[in-house]
């Protein structure tokens, strides 16, 4: 938004930013694209497609002492 004013409205970077109650380094901060970035992004999307079906597993296709020690699953299709 801020840097929309300027460009368009002709409204000065300072008068922008306290406007939007922005500082002025944020208002010129430029993210860098790093080969690391890639490498991180693909890390976390793994960990959590790991994460998500380790949960699958441990909440639906485990033995479940509390339920006779049978996975839950099997629990839901005996009392169909």
């Amino acid at each position: 938004m801020a840097q929309w004013a300027v460009t368009e409205r002709s409204a000065t970077v300072k008068l922008a930013c306290q406007a939007f109650g922005i500082s002025q380094t944020c208002y010129r901060y430029k993210a860098k694209l790093d080969a690391e970035n890639v490498l991180i992004a693909d890390w976390l999307v793994r960990l959590t497609t790991n994460q998500r079906n380790w949960l699958w597993t441990y909440n639906h296709d485990r033995p479940n002492m509390a339920i006779g020690g049978i996975a839950p699953k099997q629990k839901l299709a005996l009392a169909a």
